[in-house]
């Protein structure tokens, strides 16, 4: 049997993708919320399951924190959490974080930006050392809540930050301690398309942060003095499902076994795990999927005496569900999410261009990601079908891209 792979001047990949099944955290009006307690990977999961998971962009670095890890940015890094619907914020807002900065070195530096015209927490006064609250609305004298901070906080301290807006007044809290008020009336809060991005701001991407961030948080609500207190100390954000998975969801993974890992739910005192190659026997919790309940959060796949002990076969997706148990809580068991890793089949995958592509460049180089193993790679381009699909031998590449040189409009390329 066999399959074409086309393009128009084409080559298909079949991508494991990560079905996750929405959950909530326990204050409903806590929106976001990133612990940066992962350690690893280049996603800073958002915990509230809204699915606002900060997308690396540069490196930032893992690093001890405040509150357990911390990621630190030197100012060519920022975090991307989207445009999710739960970002979109009118009536009231609290934005928290610990921070730890030693010298700014850019103005307007961002720790938590919506861009400029809806909600933003930046260096105070463009040059200043101390904080910055913003909120744009549509309310009176102007719709805009911008105001500052004094408190200097460089220095390479950790401190708090608490800006929050409750529809007519904004406050900024330094450390728990009311720092500065905005008496000027924003009125509703902005919808803008911008991403929300931590440590940078999407409508001016030149406020990169060079600082340490931790534990940030995003409510629909204004906190109060004493609320605010409580997030200082890690509290007020009780989270029942596992989260955090290792491998990341929909990672590649070039080996044959693999240790699951996963952050445990605020209240597990063990854990039900299902594993499968079938999304829907995970999906409903079947039997041919439980793998046990265990005390750890962490499980070995691929060897002998675990789980698929002839090894994980390449080409397949696999499945993962923990379910976190505490027979002592009446809420017990919380159904965790759906979560995917893949290994990489021993073919050529992921071309580019791609297979079905249309108005590829006549100049364009071939690239793909190598099968499982692959050390080399012989490569045929043609236009006729059965040539390409009989053919074999030549000298192969040793890198997993192929220029063919100028290639003809109006035909179709195998």
């Amino acid at each position: 049997m066999f399959r074409k792979s086309i393009f128009i001047i084409s080559f298909v990949a079949v991508l494991g993708m990560g079905l996750a099944i929405p959950a909530k955290a326990a204050d409903p009006d806590l929106v976001g919320y990133w612990p940066f307690d992962e350690g690893t990977g280049t996603i800073a999961f958002d915990v509230t399951g809204n699915g606002n998971d900060g997308v690396f962009v540069g490196d930032p670095q893992w690093v001890p924190g405040k509150l357990g890890g911390a990621l630190e940015f030197d100012g060519d890094d920022y975090l991307n959490c989207g445009n999710g619907p739960t970002l979109e914020i009118r009536d009231a807002i609290t934005i928290s974080f610990w921070f730890q900065v030693e010298a700014f070195q850019n103005t307007w530096e961002a720790f938590f930006s919506k861009g400029d015209t809806a909600y933003r927490a930046s260096r105070g006064g463009g040059d200043g050392n101390g904080t910055h609250l913003g909120i744009s609305g549509t309310g009176a004298g102007g719709g805009s809540g911008w105001f500052n901070g004094p408190t200097i906080i460089t220095g390479g301290d950790w401190h708090h930050f608490a800006g929050t807006f409750d529809g007519t007044e904004g406050r900024i809290y330094i450390d728990g301690v009311l720092d500065a008020t905005s008496p000027a009336t924003a009125g509703p809060i902005n919808i803008e398309s911008d991403p929300l991005w931590i440590a940078n701001n999407s409508q001016n991407t030149n406020r990169q942060l060079h600082g340490l961030m931790d534990d940030v948080r995003l409510y629909k609500r204004a906190l109060t003095e004493v609320e605010i207190l409580g997030v200082m100390a890690g509290g007020g954000a009780e989270y029942p499902l596992a989260s955090g998975p290792a491998p990341e969801d929909g990672e590649y993974l070039a080996q044959t076994w693999a240790s699951l890992n996963w952050r445990a739910g605020d209240y597990a005192a063990s854990h039900d795990l299902y594993l499968s190659e079938n999304f829907d026997d995970v999906s409903s919790g079947a039997e041919a999927a439980f793998q046990g309940n265990q005390v750890d959060a962490t499980y070995i796949v691929g060897f002998p005496g675990f789980a698929f002990p002839d090894g994980l076969v390449p080409g397949t997706t696999y499945y993962w569900r923990v379910d976190e148990v505490n027979d002592t809580e009446p809420n017990s068991p919380w159904i965790g999410d759906v979560w995917s890793f893949t290994i990489p089949p021993k073919t050529a995958y992921n071309p580019d261009p791609a297979d079905g592509a249309g108005f590829v460049d006549p100049n364009a180089v071939f690239t793909w990601i190598p099968g499982f193993g692959a050390k080399l790679h012989n490569v045929y381009i043609g236009t006729n079908f059965d040539e390409v699909n009989n053919a074999s031998g030549g000298a192969p590449l040793g890198s997993a891209s192929c220029d063919p040189g100028t290639l003809d409009a109006e035909k179709v390329y195998y």
